[in-house]
């Protein structure tokens, strides 16, 4: 459990993966409330979107000196600190932004009168991959329902699968997400969406961290 922290300088650490990170954020939230000076070090390409949490927390990607830490700890332990149950878990209906402006670019790039899917089908390729992915052709008979519109938020392996498709698919080109912060065009691109249907990637706790329906 936490000790009395009010005043204190609480710095938590990243680990694990971006999705992690998104997910647990709203965990510093929680620290801020109860008094302590948050730092969270957490890589660079993350900041952006972080700091439109709405708190005071510093960003940094390098340890603070031991003298300007009382206490510290991983953000995945952050849930076990504050002895989460099923009945604790914060459930913020949102606790990350998009930047308006870039929703509102975005915007103007989509059709406006079909319903919009934001889809992701497939995350990073590795041992844990395994059950995690799934077939970009799987969305075959959504995209025949009418009025709908399939935009890919999907980037990276896994991407060359568009080009065997048999169905319309929106892409965003190569400037979608390609500058130093991560999330960014996503995030914006999903608040324009009516539905995202993800499988397990980092796509599916920014959507739940945005408020986005999402499957």
């Amino acid at each position: 459990g936490l000790e009395p922290i009010k005043g204190k300088k609480f710095v938590v650490y990243e680990e694990q993966g971006l999705g992690d990170i998104i997910q647990f954020c709203r965990y510093l939230i929680m620290l801020e409330q109860m008094g302590a000076a948050v730092t969270f070090k957490v890589r660079s390409k993350l900041h952006t979107l972080l700091l439109t949490m709405d708190s005071h927390i510093s960003l940094t990607d390098s340890f603070p000196a031991e003298k300007k830490i009382d206490f510290e700890t991983s953000i995945m332990s952050l849930p076990n600190l504050f002895n989460t149950n099923l009945e604790t878990i914060p459930a913020m209906v949102s606790y990350l932004s998009a930047d308006h402006k870039t929703v509102a670019s975005w915007g103007k790039r989509l059709a406006e009168d079909t319903f919009k899917v934001g889809i992701c089908w497939q995350g990073g390729k590795s041992k844990i991959d395994i059950g995690r992915s799934f077939p970009l052709a799987i969305f075959e008979h959504i995209s025949q329902l009418p009025n709908i519109e399939l935009i890919s938020l999907h980037k990276g392996e896994g991407e060359e699968q568009i080009k065997d498709i048999n169905f319309e698919l929106t892409t965003l080109g190569d400037g979608f997400d390609a500058g130093e912060d991560a999330f960014i065009d996503t995030a914006a691109v999903m608040a324009n969406c009516d539905l995202i249907i993800t499988s397990d990637t980092a796509v599916a706790h920014l959507a739940g961290a945005l408020g986005c329906p999402v499957w």
